[in-house]
């Protein structure tokens, strides 16, 4: 019954669109349901859009890990569950997702941070300065139990995608929206990958916005010591400046 208090919970179908040649439900979108789940779930709780727009801020998605435990395929209908789990170096505020299948077997499981930014300055602004914080917290609650840190993904790689933020990319914040990340990571591997292997997970950390008309590009490189492990990283080439880093495992398909 506590669980039923305080985890948001929706169910979304898995659309065909939305599926890959494999007919698997792609990464980027549980990435777009995990955060209209994790939108609803702070707009529940009064800290959506508007009443963060009312304090002068928005929330930014900073750091995500995301275990694909099995895909779901077109049709198929997923029930997402997310809730604030706790406040991280006094700066990021940590939120927890899982999506089971309609038996209630777990999907995937995820972890994320997120920050909040001055939508005038685009300077972050830490819990302890904001109006009507903190908001509530499970912290032994768990999706991921583990600490999304720096990556560390080494400089160089081989240059698999180039692409500037147009009018689809951008969202209504302003910039590249999060999904776009992982769809240019996606299409950083040689669609030949796909047909034999799937991702087994990821972790994905946001550096520095990408904004209208700047230029995207994105370097992979084989990680040492591991198989079928790549570090990725973006970099906003407009300003010259780090955008994301990634790391993707990949595993052979599962179905």
């Amino acid at each position: 019954m506590e669980e039923e208090t305080f985890k948001h919970i929706e169910t979304v179908r898995v659309y065909a669109y939305a599926c890959d040649f494999n007919k698997l439900w792609k990464p980027a979108e549980f990435f777009r349901a995990l955060t209209e789940a994790a939108a609803e779930n702070a707009k529940d709780i009064g800290y959506g859009a508007l009443e963060m727009a009312e304090r002068g801020c928005f929330w930014v998605f900073s750091r995500m890990k995301i275990k694909f435990l099995r895909y779901p395929e077109a049709n198929d209908l997923v029930t997402i569950r997310t809730w604030p789990r706790h406040i991280q170096q006094k700066l990021f505020f940590i939120r927890e997702f899982e999506v089971l299948d309609q038996n209630s077997e777990p999907l995937a499981l995820a972890t994320s941070a997120w920050l909040v930014v001055n939508s005038e300055s685009r300077r972050l602004v830490p819990p302890g300065r904001l109006e009507g914080f903190p908001m509530p917290v499970h912290p032994e609650h768990f999706a991921v139990d583990e600490m999304l840190d720096r990556l560390n993904i080494p400089d160089g790689g081989e240059e698999r995608f180039n692409r500037r933020a147009a009018y689809s990319a951008v969202d209504m914040n302003g910039h590249t929206n999060n999904s776009r990340y992982i769809e240019a990571i996606c299409d950083s591997f040689e669609i030949e990958t796909f047909q034999r292997y799937e991702i087994d997970w990821i972790q994905i950390n946001y550096d520095k916005e990408v904004r209208p008309n700047e230029v995207l590009s994105v370097n992979l490189i084989e990680m040492p010591g591991e198989e079928l492990l790549f570090g990725l990283t973006g970099n906003n080439q407009t300003q010259q400046a780090r955008a994301f880093e990634a790391l993707v495992k990949l595993r052979d398909h599962q179905q």
